[in-house]
């Protein structure tokens, strides 16, 4: 095994980049310069890669189950395919990397810089607290009971995601796009949605105390069983949402209608 690290580091020392496909299990390698390799469908797992320099590195199909890439940096990496269950991506630098579809259930991602990064249609059931998400792709994706405390959602693409039960406790969601999401038991005391596009959203059961709504479109959502006072709501556009006791909101009749 060290022989093939060896000739690795020699190679790419020497200019080759091309490495798909190796067995590269439980290698260790801190701090290192691997920035554009291709390690396409390459054999990661248990490997030690903690702080080292991949970025726009091809890792699609690659095997890093189990592996260690605290502080990686993992910008404009290609990660489609990739097995990252029981991944450290804790503080890694995933800026511009394109996650989609990928399942991240069981990875940690906490301080994770994640802004802009593409993660349509993946799952993230896991540990986002503190991650940095800003501007991040997320149509579609599933981050149900996910962990997004004090996460930054600042303008991030989540419509249609399904985030039923997560803990979005002060998390900054100002600006972001959340139209038609599945945000139903969701606990959101002292998030920031300001300005979000929340029409249409699913809100059923969340709670929303102490939220910043000012400027949120609210328009069709549904607050069905929401913990949420008036003072909250101010500033929102709630036209036509569901309101928690089953009214429907109208601006022009604020006791709503049947």
């Amino acid at each position: 095994m060290d022989t093939t690290l060896n000739q690795l580091l020699a190679q790419y020392a020497a200019g080759e980049r091309n490495f798909s496909g190796l067995d590269l299990r439980n290698i260790t390698i801190r701090r290192g310069n691997l920035a554009h390799i291709n390690l396409a469908e390459a054999n990661l797992s248990g490997a030690c890669l903690r702080g080292v320099n991949l970025h726009s590195a091809n890792l699609s199909n690659a095997n890093l189950s189990n592996a260690n890439l605290n502080r990686a940096i993992l910008s404009h990496a290609i990660l489609n395919g990739a097995d990252l269950t029981n991944a450290d991506l804790t503080e890694a630098n995933l800026w511009n990397a394109d996650m989609s579809r990928l399942n991240l259930m069981n990875t940690d991602l906490r301080w994770a810089n994640l802004r802009s990064a593409i993660l349509d249609g993946a799952i993230l059931s896991g540990d986002l607290s503190e991650a940095n998400l800003t501007n991040a792709s997320l149509k579609g994706a599933i981050l149900a009971a996910a962990n997004l405390r004090a996460a930054n959602l600042t303008g991030a693409h989540m419509d249609g995601a399904n985030l039923w039960g997560a803990t979005l406790w002060g998390a900054k969601l100002r600006g972001a796009y959340l139209a038609s999401a599945d945000l139903g038991g969701t606990y959101l005391r002292d998030a920031d949605l300001s300005g979000a596009n929340m029409r249409g959203a699913k809100l059923v059961g969340a709670n929303l105390t102490q939220v910043s709504l000012w400027g949120t479109d609210l328009r069709g959502a549904t607050l069905l069983n929401a913990r949420v006072s008036d003072q909250d709501l101010m500033g929102a556009d709630l036209t036509g949402a569901i309101m928690p006791d089953g009214r429907v909101y109208s601006p022009y009749n604020t006791l709503g209608q049947r």
